[in-house]
């Protein structure tokens, strides 16, 4: 999943793919992490992916037809039904 992330945004933000390549690094050095050691480290991944998607003007791309600014959060989904799937 993390190596499918890198590829699609980091091939349009140098930056994430270089920080990509250095989490990659880590955690090849690193197999017998504990699982909370490897939890905190996606959670820094992601933190420091969106900033630096972020910096770079948001998503690579963005949505089509969008403007790269985030859904305005109206009352389309208000009701909206979540099904669980077993």
């Amino acid at each position: 999943m993390f190596v499918t992330k890198r590829n699609r945004i980091g091939e349009k933000n140098a930056e994430v793919n270089k920080y990509c390549d250095e989490i990659i690094d880590w955690i090849e050095s690193n197999p017998n992490a504990t699982t909370e050691e490897f939890q905190a480290k996606m959670k820094e991944v992601q933190e420091k992916v969106q900033e630096l998607v972020q910096k770079a003007g948001g998503m690579p791309g963005g949505m089509p037809g969008g403007d790269g600014a985030p859904p305005s959060g109206g009352d389309d989904n208000k009701n909206a039904d979540i099904d669980e799937i077993d």
